[in-house]
């Protein structure tokens, strides 16, 4: 691996007016243990090469809006953060929540 990856970007997206940075930061560890595709593994063997995190740097954002930590909370919640931003931002009228 080179460096400490801490996280992964999750989506970065574009209203007319600004670019819009949200994060869902996640284990190196874990996204490995969630790769279907067995890309990770690959990329350790030497097969895929300039993997991010892997074999490639990954330099972790410091201009997110919005920084998930996906340890510290449930899918769910997570998305309810997401909803949440994207109200505020004025993308979605409010809605009642139960839960964050």
């Amino acid at each position: 691996m080179v460096g400490q990856v801490d996280e992964i970007p999750c989506c970065q997206f574009s209203s007319r007016t600004r670019s819009h940075h949200i994060i869902v930061a996640t284990a190196l560890e874990v996204c490995e243990q969630r790769d279907r595709k067995g890309l990770s593994a690959r990329a350790r063997a030497g097969i895929v090469k300039e993997f991010t995190g892997i074999s490639d740097p990954y330099e972790i954002p410091t201009d997110a809006e919005l920084t998930i930590d996906t340890a510290a909370i449930e899918p769910d919640q997570a998305a309810e953060l997401i909803l949440r931003y994207l109200e505020r931002e004025g993308f979605l009228e409010p809605v009642a929540s139960a839960s964050v």
